[in-house]
């Protein structure tokens, strides 16, 4: 979002005219450059160095060579349903007798005892979880009443009490394992690693390398060591994958073709689809894609999960509309350090990604909870029960600020960056008290604003195809591996215009010494009036290449060219965009009369008093708000501004006459003619 961010330029390094690539690496600190930009299988670690794996191999060769059936009891996100797959299509690529069973989210995260009564007969063997059990302690203690072993393999936060598994996979519990950050599916592919070792099985498990990467870019782990290793060798064979749901997935994603997937692709259009399906409806429809060779069952489940991905849209559009309303209507939320709301209207199926869009918005932890009303039973005892999706800041661990509160937890699990919990609505506003208690205790503080920290400062020449592509091998991005943000200064902006299905995207091209280029910049289009074409702005962007189809040619040639996405921008003259920044800007070059005071005036006094204005719906913004300014200096309205976003105008007197020559502001701006 542009013009909304303080900037932080304290670390910025200036690498103008040097050698790009190796200026990065080199401030980045990264000590085995061909490891990190072009891993190998090879570098993965020995998974036997994990405790229990022997134990758990063992178990599980036994299983298969008995024809005992083995259930893998999985999650509904896409971590759990990518590890779901690579279990279940690595077994049965083996002979194993293999089944699955993957909860409704209205039967809650992980295992569950009323599931196991449902699901559990004599014919099962061995269970395998995949992404969950940590935290079953009573789940255990029921299956190992009925007599069947089972293998947790999580890598949840484990609580202070483990459940009594047959053995538990687990990174988080492995001193000797150098790396604690796989997600569920890269436990996944470590078990099949370590089964095809024992079986001489070679590289076998290399098929499931883009299931892994999938899963671990999801669930938003940090992206270096092993992680780095799965995600990227797993990115570049996804374009290019033998999964049928997956490929037809891609092809109704990218109806026009694409050649290179990155982590943007994946985030932003594959994942969201994948989680729609457990979201919206039943993870089953997503589980059935990634694990299906039938290219007709395949068409039809794409198609059903792109639907259930657009009707998701669509409720979470609304949803964070009434979030937003709540905490700009409310003093209090305001000033909280961790933001918790509830509403019985929300569908606990999308509170997680609206978490993040308000943790993107506001700057700080939010946890959402809502009412389960799918649930079969009693509609007023269900409603006693809360559910909620919490999202957080990369310096707040948000598992530990729930673990604070877990006296009032019926259950609750997740990581750092995003948990999940449960709690009876009566504890609500105990719970909210006493999470930002712990908030307040660990000296966490918040801004409103987000900085925006560019990495480094070029210039233009540095814009270059060869440069883009060489960025690419950064890739793929995301926590402990962001994105590189680059500073571009004092840069003259030629034109722009509204693109995009909704008209909600700018296409604004820039200028500096003869040199030119076109940068993007999405769901910005609220501040196209602030964008005047000769005006020289300092711009934060990121880069990257694309490859299109050149529609020009009978042969299946592409064209690549370089993608400027722009993060953040500021008016030169300006430190930092605010209404009132904006103001003494528009104060030095804008020329106010008569007749554009009194025609403010109209408009206010049309309005009911007090009202709130939307920024988005005003003409000729600069001259209405010196307007306002002027107006409030005599004594006529009073009005406030929030965020960029709305106006307040919350008195009108009317019955006053001033001079205007009694404003300062309208004498400055008439000093200019």
């Amino acid at each position: 979002m542009m013009f909304n961010n303080e900037w932080d330029l304290s670390k910025t390094v200036d690498i103008s005219s040097s050698n790009l690539a190796e200026s990065i690496l080199k401030f980045r600190k990264i000590k085995n450059l061909e490891n990190f930009l072009y891993p190998k299988l090879e570098n993965l670690n020995d998974p036997f160095l994990l405790n229990d794996m022997d134990k758990a191999v063992t178990r599980i060769v036994d299983a298969v060579t008995n024809n005992e059936l083995i259930l893998i009891y999985g999650d509904y996100d896409t971590d759990g349903i990518t590890a779901t797959a690579i279990m279940y299509r690595f077994l049965l690529s083996i002979n194993a007798d293999v089944t699955y069973y993957i909860p409704k989210r209205e039967e809650g995260y992980g295992l569950s005892i009323n599931v196991l009564e449902n699901i559990l007969n004599k014919d099962i063997g061995l269970i395998i979880t995949v992404d969950c059990g940590i935290p079953s302690v009573k789940e255990l203690e029921f299956i190992n009443e009925i007599g069947i072993d089972c293998i947790i393999s999580d890598h949840h936060t484990p609580l202070d009490t483990l459940p009594d598994a047959y053995c538990i996979i687990s990174p988080k519990l492995s001193s000797n394992y150098p790396f604690s950050e796989l997600c569920g599916a890269g436990i996944a592919l470590k078990i099949v690693q370590a089964i095809c070792i024992n079986l001489n099985l070679g590289f076998e498990y290399a098929r499931y390398v883009d299931l892994a990467a999938l899963g671990t870019i999801a669930d938003i782990v940090p992206l270096k060591d092993e992680n780095r290793v799965i995600a990227k060798i797993g990115m570049d064979l996804i374009v290019s994958t033998e999964n049928t749901g997956l490929k037809e997935l891609i092809k109704q994603s990218y109806p026009f073709g694409i050649d290179k997937v990155n982590s943007s692709h994946l985030m932003f259009n594959i994942i969201p689809k994948l989680n729609a399906s457990g979201r919206m409806e039943s993870a089953q429809h997503a589980i059935k894609l990634l694990i299906s060779d039938d290219n007709d069952e395949c068409i039809n489940l794409s198609k059903k999960i792109i639907e259930l991905n657009d009707d998701r849209k669509n409720k979470q559009k609304i949803i964070i509309d009434s979030v937003i309303n709540k905490i700009e209507n409310d003093d209090n939320i305001k000033n909280d350090l961790i933001i918790v709301l509830k509403d019985e209207n929300w569908d606990i199926g999308i509170l997680g990604i609206v978490a993040s869009h308000v943790v993107e918005r506001y700057n700080r932890p939010c946890i959402l909870m809502g009412y389960d009303n799918r649930l079969d039973g009693d509609v007023e005892e269900i409603k006693k029960t809360l559910k909620g999706s919490g999202r957080s800041v990369t310096n707040f661990n948000l598992i530990s600020a729930i673990d604070y509160c877990k006296e009032f937890q019926i259950t609750y699990g997740g990581h750092k960056a995003a948990a999940g919990n449960m709690i009876y609505e009566h504890n609500f506003n105990t719970f909210k008290k006493k999470i930002n208690e712990y908030a307040s205790q660990i000296g966490y503080s918040v801004s409103n604003r987000k900085a925006i920290c560019p990495d480094y400062k070029i210039d233009l020449n540095d814009i270059t195809l060869d440069n883009a592509q060489i960025l690419s091998c950064f890739e793929p991005h995301g926590c402990e591996n962001e994105a590189i943000a680059f500073l571009l200064e004092d840069i003259e902006l030629e034109a722009y215009r509204r693109i995009g299905k909704n008209k909600d995207h700018l296409f604004i091209s820039f200028k500096k010494n003869e040199k030119h280029i076109n940068c993007i910049s999405f769901r910005s289009s609220d501040y196209e009036r602030l964008l005047i074409a000769g005006n020289k702005y300092d711009i934060i962007i990121s880069i990257s290449y694309n490859t299109v189809k050149d529609s020009n040619s009978s042969s299946l040639s592409s064209r690549k060219y370089v993608n400027c996405e722009i993060l953040d921008m500021r008016l030169k003259d300006i430190p930092l965009c605010t209404i009132d920044n904006l103001i003494k800007y528009t104060k030095k070059t804008v020329y106010i009369d008569r007749n554009d005071i009194a025609n403010t005036y109209k408009f206010i006094k049309n309005k009911d008093i007090p009202c709130k204005l939307s920024i988005k719906d005003i003409e000729q913004l600069p001259v209405f708000l010196i307007c306002l300014d002027i107006l409030q200096e005599l004594g006529i309205i009073k009005y406030n501004n929030v965020d960029f976003k709305f106006l307040y105008v919350t008195e009108l007197n009317d019955s006053i006459k001033r001079d205007l020559k009694e404003s300062l502001t309208f004498i400055e701006v008439n000093k200019k003619l």
